[in-house]
């Protein structure tokens, strides 16, 4: 996989990767990639697709107020090894990558 950065424009094999901001639970698909959440207001809980090898996520807990953003998989698919969510507090970054065989890591 290759990557090319344009000042602020970041592309992963010549696609435009795109950047979203999010106050309150989501459901990523292949229109997101960095997902700043912005947790002023409220917890929130980002679940990911069903998983297609290669796909990439970075989730980015932006805010300052000491409201979790809480990550889930898909049906039985692994994130980190187990069936569980993973939790980021204030400032907290989660870079996840699909393998079919691994799940999400």
């Amino acid at each position: 996989m290759s990557w090319t950065v344009h000042k602020t424009l970041i592309t992963v094999q010549g696609r435009i990767v795109n950047t979203t901001r999010v106050t309150g639970n989501t459901t990523l698909d292949g229109t997101h990639h960095n997902v700043f959440c912005d947790t002023d207001g409220g917890p929130i809980t980002i679940t990911l697709p069903a998983g297609v090898d290669g796909t990439h996520y970075r989730i980015i807990n932006t805010g300052s107020s000491a409201n979790d953003v809480t990550v889930t998989p898909d049906g039985a698919e692994d994130i980190l090894g187990a069936n569980s969510s993973v939790v980021l507090v204030d400032g907290n970054v989660l870079v996840v990558v699909f393998e079919s065989t691994e799940g999400w890591w």
